[in-house]
């Protein structure tokens, strides 16, 4: 099953690439997962010594205090060179009461970025290619792997600016 990742994102007006995302896959006890577009595999994901996590009340809960994910949306005027259609800071709030997580692992977790071409992603490769340019300086926390169900549809959503 391929999942487009940036769906929710346009309307919304988060930072968004759009990747084809494999469904995850088990192999020697850990989850692997990738995004690609158009055949070109630019993300790998692993989380690997897999081992229960501690149990966690019905709905998600954050890990870090935060009051949500601040925003910048803009839409370019067309045929306007420079200006914006739409120019604002938006907060979209941390809370999630219709996700309810059925499963929660840790683990260790890798992230790797594979370096492109224009002709392997033409409209994003220089940003891929920044995240692949990253020194990896030292490892902290873990990783999860979590099943859980329901959505956060961003209808709580609200303009600040």
């Amino acid at each position: 099953m391929l999942i487009p990742l940036s769906l929710v994102g346009a309307e919304i007006g988060h930072p968004k690439l759009y990747a084809e995302i494999q469904e995850p896959r088990s192999w020697g006890g850990a989850q692997l997962g990738e995004a690609g577009w158009m055949g070109f595999r630019f993300l790998d994901l692993a989380v690997s010594d897999l081992r229960e996590a501690p149990q966690v009340q019905q709905q998600v809960q954050q890990t870090t205090p935060s009051d949500g994910t601040l925003m910048l949306k803009y839409v370019p005027r067309t045929e306007a060179w420079g200006e914006a259609d739409v120019c604002q800071v938006t907060l979209t709030p941390a809370g999630d009461p219709d996700n309810v997580v059925e499963r929660r692992q840790a683990g260790n977790a890798t992230v790797r970025f594979h370096r492109a071409t224009w002709s392997d992603l033409p409209t994003m490769f220089h940003v891929v290619n920044a995240l692949a340019g990253l020194p990896v300086i030292e490892a902290r926390g873990a990783g999860t792997m979590t099943v859980s169900r329901g959505n956060k549809w961003s209808r709580d959503q609200r303009v600040l600016l």
